[in-house]
């Protein structure tokens, strides 16, 4: 079995897409595993990468009479030209190759340029995507990850080349075992010659678990090419709005019904907060400066929680000024948190307050069409 797939499932065309920097090798290497230890039929190889990146591997993979990838191929009877090799290069806004990623604005670009490589690969059904985050800079291996949990498919699959012993990792003289089973000779930097064993060499792709998100986030198979940044935004939103509850007002028995998936809780208030709360909902957003605007309103909904008041009694009716909202918004909140017990939704039901000059300004982060 590859990665949970039949080995000679020849239903897909499989590419292998790669993030690389000045390390060529690991391309040799991943090749080594998929091709010759798990028998898979590569169709195309694609490369996200700088123009720096891209003159490393031309000059050390691609070279017609020395390139690394050719030898491997004729040491292993692989036909070369079956082989697709594609370049991605990052490039500028002004369509400049990026010589190497140093600035956040590089790595903005290669975000850019590695979740639209993916997305373009990801559309064809009929292909399998094996995306490897061994080479280039930590930052585009961190991005490859995050645009496979965006666009990858069931059949498609992350993974990492493990190469041992050590002193073959990262080796810029170790491009594959060779095919005759000789063992590897080669000088360290400082010219010593380092024998390993054919029999020590462990070559293998780790493959890298992942969550795909493409069929639960609606905005992915919009027409639009949106870049890394949104993505993500757009993504938080998504989850965020998973945790969001529904609310149901009970004015008989003065309570406030929270449920968020099976989890049901029945917060209780007293009638002025409860009156309060209810305005808030409404509302969504009040200033709460001194001799507010808001008191006459609450008061009246007040006399509907309570029809058993005398309406013309005024001494019945509690105040809502300035001070007594700000009494009564802490105890609504202590009391949603006492009774809810699933502090992750506790945003989207407290009185929120943020203050601007002193004046405070309340809200609450519930959408209203979550209110019943």
């Amino acid at each position: 079995m590859l990665f949970g797939d039949p080995m000679n499932n020849s239903n897909f065309k499989n590419i292998v897409i790669t993030v690389a920097g000045s390390t060529p090798q690991i391309l040799t290497e991943t090749l080594y595993d998929l091709i010759i230890q798990r028998k898979l039929k590569i169709d195309r190889i694609i490369i996200i990468t700088t123009r720096h990146g891209k003159e490393v591997f031309e000059q050390r993979l691609l070279d017609n009479k020395n390139g690394q990838f050719y030898k491997f191929c004729a040491e292993f009877e692989i036909p070369s030209y079956k082989i697709q090799i594609d370049f991605v290069v990052i490039k500028s806004e002004k369509g400049e190759e990026l010589f190497d990623i140093r600035s956040k604005d590089d790595n903005r670009l290669a975000a850019n340029c590695i979740v639209k490589t993916i997305r373009d690969n990801t559309k064809d059904e009929n292909v399998r995507i094996f995306a490897s985050i061994a080479g280039g800079r930590k930052t585009m291996s961190t991005f490859m990850g995050y645009a496979m949990q965006l666009y990858g498919r069931k059949q498609d699959k992350l993974f990492h080349v493990l190469v041992a012993p050590e002193t073959l990792e990262s080796n810029r003289y170790f491009y594959f075992p060779p095919a005759n089973g000789k063992d590897v000779i080669f000088k360290d930097r400082q010219g010593k010659v380092i024998t390993v064993p054919y029999k020590q060499i462990k070559i293998s792709n780790a493959e890298i678990p992942f969550i795909r998100l493409r069929e639960i986030l609606p905005f992915i198979h919009g027409p639009m090419e949106m870049e890394y940044e949104d993505l993500v935004n757009l993504t938080q939103k998504e989850i965020t709005e998973a945790f969001v509850p529904t609310l149901k007002l009970d004015f008989k028995n003065l309570a406030v019904i929270v449920k968020w998936r099976e989890q049901v809780w029945n917060v209780k208030l007293k009638p002025i907060d409860f009156a309060f709360y209810c305005y808030m909902l409404k509302q969504r957003s009040i200033v709460n400066s001194e001799g507010n605007p808001h008191e006459k309103a609450i008061q009246e909904l007040y006399l509907k929680v309570r029809p058993d008041v005398d309406k013309e009694d005024r001494t019945a009716i509690p105040s809502f000024k300035h001070e007594d909202l700000i009494d009564s918004r802490p105890r609504i909140n202590r009391q949603i948190k006492e009774v809810v017990t699933f502090d992750k939704i506790h945003q989207f039901l407290i009185i929120q307050s943020q203050q601007k000059h002193r004046i405070p300004t309340y809200y609450i982060k519930l959408p209203e069409s979550n209110i019943i």
